[in-house]
């Protein structure tokens, strides 16, 4: 639920803190990663499906953005599908949320639905952001049986008593607490901050015009 997402939210801020993300103007000549996307047709090693040919690439960007001595790096994994109508518009990127999911055979599983409802005249880039898939993934437990036994209980209505926002809070604390146990290393470095960043800087990399077109969704229960 939507109440549950905003607890864990407040939760994740309280244990793991906000990071501070430095300018990026001129970022590219002046921060470590690469500064230009280099697309290749041997994309097999993925195992994504697509009606359309799709190119992939690796691109590499820094890990940590609120620390700008760190030299480490991390590598995204990108894929394109190209406009069908020649010359091309521009680029839309592509994220499905989930949230959770990765990102870069989204537009391959969809490459012939999201061409169309752009009109052919767009390239479709996927990739998967930070914590997903094959970027840096999270995961708070280490088994399925650790999520069982370590998860917090199910949320409650919030206004079911006067207690129940206050043992919703508490369950939310409970689990990031476990996230930071399971994930020290790597849960301050992804989130929306990180992610936007990362998406900065393919824009940045394509060579277009400079507008970043994004494509999302946020998925939750009913």
């Amino acid at each position: 639920m939507l109440s549950t997402a905003l607890l864990l939210a407040t939760a994740f801020g309280h244990v793991f803190g906000l990071p501070q993300i430095y300018p990026r103007d001129n970022e590219l000549r002046t921060h470590l990663g690469d500064d230009k996307i280099r697309w290749s047709k041997d994309c097999s090693y993925l195992g994504f499906e697509s009606d359309l040919p799709y190119s992939c690439a690796n691109f590499t960007v820094p890990l940590d953005y609120s620390n700008p001595k760190s030299n480490k790096t991390l590598a995204l994994t990108l894929t394109k599908i190209d406009a069908v109508k020649q010359p091309a518009k521009g680029s839309v990127l592509f994220n499905p949320g989930g949230p959770g999911f990765g990102g870069a055979d989204i537009i391959t599983i969809l490459s012939e639905e999201f061409m169309t409802v752009l009109g052919g005249e767009f390239n479709l880039i996927g990739f998967d952001p930070r914590g997903t898939a094959n970027t840096l993934r999270y995961d708070c437990y280490d088994s399925d049986l650790d999520r069982v036994l370590l998860a917090p209980p199910a949320d409650i209505v919030g206004n079911a008593s006067d207690t129940a926002l206050g043992q919703n809070l508490a369950s939310a604390e409970v689990a990031a607490a476990q996230c930071l146990n399971t994930t020290a290393e790597i849960g301050g470095l992804v989130g929306t901050a990180f992610v936007a960043r990362d998406m900065a800087r393919i824009v940045d990399a394509l060579g277009e015009d400079g507008l970043l077109r994004y494509w999302g969704q946020f998925a939750k229960k009913p």
